[in-house]
């Protein structure tokens, strides 16, 4: 197990310790890409992969770009919905 200290890792190379091991600390790791398609890939490679989020300006990408992501986990249309609300200006819901 590797510790890390509160840190942002930018222009990470997919195949580094950072990017394949459990990181545990708050570390935010960035790897830039290129189109959809090597995101995605660079997403999926990894044997971990216990969720999934992708952030664009574009909701509708974003959903597209995150169901090639192989997550344990499951996709949520009550989340989708909840994301394509937010997105376009409704308030929270509060349950």
């Amino acid at each position: 197990m590797q510790l890390w200290p509160d840190i942002t890792h930018a222009d990470v190379d997919p195949d580094s310790q950072v990017a394949q091991e459990e990181i545990f600390g708050p570390v935010l790791t960035v790897t830039p890409y290129d189109t959809d398609d090597e995101a995605g890939a660079i997403a999926n490679n990894t044997i971990y992969g216990l969720s999934r989020e992708v952030s664009s300006a574009d909701v509708d990408r974003a959903f597209e770009v995150a169901k090639r992501m192989r997550t344990a986990e499951p996709s949520s249309p009550r989340g989708e919905r909840l994301v394509r609300q937010l997105a376009a200006g409704a308030p929270e819901p509060h349950n």
